[in-house]
């Protein structure tokens, strides 16, 4: 197995972050669905892409929420998974936030490395529940938040 720590940092391609189009939707849809990331409530307005040589590789979905973000569907294509693509993609979709960025998980371990942290969900962001996700382990979910003020060292 491939760690991301293993991986030289120069080798990775660069991450072109932007908000998706409707051109992009059928790309979006069909990694939500591959990636098992798809849930009821989602919109594909507020999703943003990550591409690579003109190729969507990754996707978030990135909702305001009066003064907080929530971040949600995270995912990178599975063949470049586990390459330090997702953590570019984030990184990049996240720099310069001015918000505090909430988000549900059940792979905790990915964004702590990113400068997320354990926390309680604010009022207006509510439960995992709100997302219904198939197969929802809500004993995994754990909820995190990286704040705008956090300086974080991000060697991506």
């Amino acid at each position: 197995m491939i760690r991301v720590n293993d991986i030289d940092p120069a080798s990775l391609p660069q991450i072109a972050v932007r908000p998706a189009t409707a051109r992009d939707h059928g790309v979006v849809l069909d990694l939500l669905t591959s990636l098992d990331l798809d849930y009821p409530g989602r919109d594909l307005a507020l999703f943003y892409v990550g591409e690579t040589d003109g190729e969507v590789v990754a996707i978030a979905e990135l909702r305001r929420l009066g003064s907080r973000r929530l971040l949600s569907c995270v995912g990178v294509r599975s063949d470049l998974q586990r390459r330090g693509v997702g953590r570019r993609f984030v990184s990049a979709l996240l720099d310069g936030a001015t918000d505090d960025v909430y988000l549900f998980t059940v792979a905790p371990a990915f964004f702590r490395h990113l400068g997320f942290t354990p926390a309680v969900p604010p009022e207006g962001i509510g439960r995992r529940a709100i997302y219904g996700c198939r197969d929802c382990t809500p004993d995994r979910c754990v909820c995190l938040v990286r704040r705008a003020d956090a300086s974080v060292a991000r060697a991506v």
